[in-house]
């Protein structure tokens, strides 16, 4: 009280000890409403851009077929002179590479050399965007004992039944794959109607085998 008579009011400084508990507690309650919101939407996202992956190799594919008229093959194997067995280095991966604008990777192979060949071994362990979904958690090359680092990737292409191909030395066993050893086919061939055919698939990148 002052010397007028009037009792001074009192001013707060600070929140009480409750006031701060309910104000956490509404923090921690907004926070756990707008999580699963705001993964939702990233998984969207990471959902678009792997169907447009998939969509920029389909139109890689179109393109390869055209030029080259046939798709690409998943090996190539020739009997050398020598009796031994050749096979090729590229498969669809890396065929479609100048597809996808990447011309400088396939560009940088030596695509006439065999298979396991370390000369490739820095294109083989680069890591392709294009290749791999965002949602895909093992990212990173896969280190070979052998080959060394191996780039990931996450859309296969169908093989189908391959395993009917005979060897080079036997007569070609048709197969209804739409990629296959020393197999070049063109969409004329899909007798039964492009729609109903599967030419790749989402796949898990890599697995660790004990």
């Amino acid at each position: 009280m002052d010397a007028c008579g009037f009792v001074k009011a009192r001013t707060r400084t600070a929140f009480t000890l409750v006031e701060l508990l309910v104000v956490i507690a509404i923090i921690g309650l907004l926070v756990a409403l707008l999580l699963p919101a705001i993964q939702a939407a990233r998984e969207a996202a990471r959902r678009t851009q792997c169907a447009n992956n998939l969509k920029q190799l389909g139109i890689a594919i179109q393109n390869y077929e055209l030029l080259l008229r046939g798709l690409p093959p998943a090996a190539l194997v020739a009997r050398r002179p020598d009796g031994s067995l050749w096979t090729s280095y590229l498969g669809p991966h890396a065929r479609i590479l100048p597809f996808l604008e990447l011309g400088t990777v396939f560009h940088s192979m030596d695509i006439d050399t065999f298979y396991g060949d370390l000369v490739n071994k820095e294109a083989v362990g680069r890591v392709i965007d294009g290749f791999l979904c965002p949602s895909e958690i093992r990212d990173a090359p896969l280190t070979h004992a052998k080959f060394g680092e191996i780039g990931g990737v996450n859309y296969g292409f169908c093989m189908g039944d391959w395993y009917v191909w005979n060897g080079v030395d036997q007569p070609e066993t048709p197969t209804r794959s739409a990629f296959g050893v020393n197999l070049s086919r063109r969409w004329a061939g899909f007798t039964d109607g492009l729609s109903n055919t599967l030419l790749m698939s989402e796949v898990k990148n890599w697995l660790t085998w004990r």
